[in-house]
């Protein structure tokens, strides 16, 4: 999902099982706000959103089939940035309590290939390494909130 890439299966996953947490932590959609459609148009970004006669209708800009309307959270799942510069409590990062170090990119000393790993201080030390800077968050969010995916 960085950089324009796919969303890994093991990343839905875990979006999906912490969807209830996020939208807790996100609070009211956004214009702009990423998601991903659950009935198979894939990324999309929210292009108009407001509650009309108790009833949430939801305009979303997808990628590969344009713009199409959502009634209702039902159609898609909320795809949070992995770290959000304006608003840092709204992106994963800033849904992580306790300390923490994301570090990202290659061991020089031993040339090996990029790895990404977020380190969560709560009572003990965590470490998760993982393929994406967002799978990596992910995981430690699954933890903190105990959450199974």
């Amino acid at each position: 999902m960085e950089g324009g890439t796919e969303m890994t299966k093991q990343e839905l996953k875990m979006f999906i099982a912490l969807q209830p947490k996020i939208k807790e932590a996100m609070g009211e959609l956004r214009n702009g706000d990423k998601v991903y459609s659950v009935r198979g148009f894939g990324n999309g970004t929210v292009t108009f959103s407001k509650i009309d006669s108790g009833c949430q209708i939801t305009r979303i800009e997808f990628e590969m089939e344009g713009d199409v309307m959502c009634f209702g959270e039902d159609d898609f799942i909320r795809i949070p940035l992995a770290i959000d510069t304006v608003n840092p409590k709204r992106g994963l990062w800033g849904m992580l309590k306790g300390e923490k170090t994301l570090f990202d990119g290659v061991d020089y000393k031993f040339t090996l290939p990029a790895r990404h790993a977020v380190l969560l201080k709560i009572n003990v030390m965590s470490v998760y390494e993982e393929p994406t800077p967002t799978e990596a968050i992910l995981k430690a969010l699954c933890e903190q909130w105990e959450v199974t995916p």
